[in-house]
């Protein structure tokens, strides 16, 4: 979920530019301190460096540790923070529970580091407004939309499994000729902390997952183009699918995620002229 690149200034702010430069040098020889220094010097610059730099490793572009990002608070509107799932480009996803309904949800919302870049917010309204309007089993459900202290959230399903770059990675090394299809719902099983199904697997599973590991794949990707057709059926284009955006349960759902880059039809792009958008290769 990649958004306006901050480390590409406007063309017209060259004293921003040559400050950012400056400062990278610096981080380079010196490490996360330089930073903090320059922070302290330009303060009216400090959140924009502090994105550049967060930004920068993220793409493994720069070797320094991150710097660390705010803390936050125990608890969001009627949710309560349980444990950090992951991260992306604009976005943190923290499992919550809903109270009072005891409810466990995945709760999204912008980096805190991010906020005060333009189209952020904007960026996840959108998200949630594309995502409302699906309704289907292969894309994630959304269930509220908040705000606290300034940092706007949304809720959704929380799903249990792997992503399919987790699937990929976990397997990596194996030969394809030793693999089942349902290698892959043992894998969803572990990151889930759930045992495997035992062998032979019964109903549904049998016919998805009871073949070969062609047969398994093809039938993930055919559910996730199932998916696709009903969005695009609504008028949404995803326009960020990856594997790490499809999501493989225990059970055999495939899941896909994240339209913070979903078009509506009719909707107005959020980009700035020469930033590309998506996840690099």
């Amino acid at each position: 979920m990649t958004s306006t690149a901050p480390f590409a200034p406007e063309p017209d702010d060259d004293e921003r530019e040559a400050l950012i430069g400056r400062c990278l040098e610096d981080i380079e020889r010196e490490g996360p301190a330089a930073l903090e220094r320059w922070c302290e010097r330009h303060p009216e610059h400090a959140a924009h460096l502090r994105a550049v730099v967060h930004r920068l490793h993220g793409a493994g572009l720069l070797d320094t540790p991150p710097v660390p990002q705010p803390a936050l608070p125990d608890r969001l509107g009627r949710y309560r923070l349980l444990q950090r799932l992951g991260e992306g480009g604009m976005g943190v996803v923290y499992l919550a529970e809903q109270e009072p309904l005891g409810r466990r949800v995945a709760l999204k919302l912008i980096r805190p580091d991010l906020l005060h870049l333009e189209g952020a917010r904007a960026r996840l309204l959108r998200e949630v407004a594309v995502a409302a309007r699906l309704s289907h089993p292969g894309i994630v459900a959304v269930h509220d939309f908040g705000e606290q202290d300034g940092v706007p959230f949304f809720s959704m399903e929380w799903l249990r499994g792997c992503s399919l770059a987790e699937l990929v990675q976990a397997l990596h090394g194996r030969d394809p000729a030793t693999l089942r299809a349902r290698d892959a719902l043992d894998v969803a099983a572990r990151r889930a902390g759930e045992a495997p199904r035992p062998d032979p697997l019964g109903g549904e599973l049998a016919a998805a997952f009871g073949g070969s590991w062609l047969q398994g794949c093809l039938r993930v990707a055919r559910r996730a183009a199932e998916a696709l057709a009903h969005a695009h059926g609504q008028g949404v284009v995803h326009r960020d699918v990856k594997p790490s955006n499809v999501m493989l349960t225990p059970e055999g759902r495939v899941v896909l995620l994240d339209f913070g880059l979903a078009l509506h039809r009719g909707s107005t792009r959020i980009r700035r002229t020469g930033v590309a958008l998506g996840s690099l290769a």
